[in-house]
């Protein structure tokens, strides 16, 4: 069934508030992508001309939140005033906010259409299908895999020829407004803009990291790698599943403090006063998140999820791939975090289990020996009653 945002669209009051936002959106966009300066490298991630998901999602959410906060500065004393306003009243003003909502998603906040019954429907799924629609053209969605994937690409869509008539319709503070945004994010990367649009304040960064392990109690994984794994069955997709809600929790409480405090540094250095002061009130700075006693304490407890994670998904792929315990292709993904947990285990506390893997397994069997299964299960057991807090 398709999203009530479609016929939202089509109504002339509505309709404009989304039509508006999405176009405030691929303006900045468009000027992200054609950059030619110089900003920060991000491992996997192109510099220019694209974003995956992910990525997308958080220039999204900034974008949001800074529009936002302008609106709160100026158009919002004009709510339900706007027929009254006069022409000059209405110029100076940010005259509405951004229509889509900041929630909760897989793994970390991002925009959505949710009247708060239904489930949220996110920005790049609703972008692909007004593409899909004829609706809309400011977005390119190239999604093989679906459009909630983390490998679909976006791309501005129709070229920005003349970025003066693109901003038809806006009033003159909100024109300024989008220069002004424009200077500042377009000197972002895309690490650092995914880190800034991850994080605001240390409540929030709480929150995102706690929901990290809440969900994989939630899903059951901690149930089934225990049953599977006690059971001498094979656990490669478990241990993905562990492994990548472990690698989350620890971008949140550790890995993101270096982008968010070079993007929070170069946002107010490019930025105007009155902007630097809205990234003030909407980016908290990064000692206040990372400093925080709690934070710390998380991000210990997601070091060592990590270290166990990584172990786990290596032990699984080795059970379904004995060839690769020789250690003939060291530079494969299992080996790769092998190597990754075994340096980082010690470290952690764990020192009951094998560190090569020949010793996990009987034989060239996929068969982990019954010492080794009894001693992971007492290791993936308490490290789950310290992620409940235990």
């Amino acid at each position: 069934m398709r999203d009530d945002l479609f016929a939202a669209l089509r109504d002339l009051r509505e309709g404009s508030q989304f039509e508006r936002f999405l176009r405030v959106l691929w303006f900045l966009f468009d000027d992200w992508c054609t950059y030619n300066g110089v900003r920060k490298l991000c491992d996997g991630e192109d510099s220019t001309g694209h974003l995956r998901a992910i990525y997308f999602d958080k220039f999204a959410v900034l974008v949001a939140r800074f529009w936002d906060a302008m609106f709160r500065r100026t158009g919002q004393k004009l709510k339900g005033k706007l027929e009254e306003a006069d022409g000059a009243t209405l110029d100076a003003v940010v005259a509405s906010p951004c229509p889509f909502r900041e929630v909760p998603g897989k793994h970390g906040r991002g925009l959505a259409r949710w009247d708060g019954k239904l489930a949220p429907r996110f920005l790049v799924d609703l972008l692909y299908q007004l593409r899909q629609e004829k609706i809309l053209y400011y977005f390119d969605i190239e999604a093989p895999y679906g459009p909630g994937d983390y490998r679909t690409v976006v791309k501005s869509g129709t070229p920005i020829t003349n970025r003066t008539s693109e901003l038809g319709g806006f009033t003159s503070r909100e024109k300024t407004v989008l220069l002004e945004l424009t200077n500042v994010l377009k000197k972002l990367g895309p690490g650092e803009i995914r880190a800034l649009g991850t994080h605001s304040t240390v409540i929030k960064a709480i929150e995102d990291i706690e929901k990290e392990f809440e969900d994989l109690e939630r899903l059951g994984v901690w149930d089934r790698l225990l049953g599977r794994l006690e059971q001498g069955m094979g656990f490669s997709q478990l241990g993905e599943l562990l492994l990548e809600y472990a690698e989350e929790a620890w971008r949140k409480a550790a890995q993101n403090e270096d982008d968010y405090k070079t993007a929070r540094k170069v946002a107010m250095t490019e930025a105007t006063s009155e902007l630097q002061s809205v990234i003030l009130e909407c980016q908290g700075e990064a000692n206040t998140i990372w400093q925080d006693s709690k934070v710390k304490t998380l991000a210990s407890r997601a070091k060592r999820l990590l270290a166990l994670a990584k172990y786990v998904w290596a032990l699984g792929q080795f059970g379904e791939h004995p060839r690769e315990r020789s250690g003939m292709t060291p530079h494969s993904r299992a080996w790769k975090r092998w190597d990754e947990s075994c340096r980082s285990l010690s470290e952690c506390g764990f020192t009951t289990l094998p560190t090569v893997p020949s010793e996990a397994f009987d034989g060239d069997s996929e068969v982990i020996r019954a010492s080794v299964r009894e001693s992971l299960t007492k290791v993936l057991k308490s490290v789950r009653l310290e992620e409940h807090g235990s």
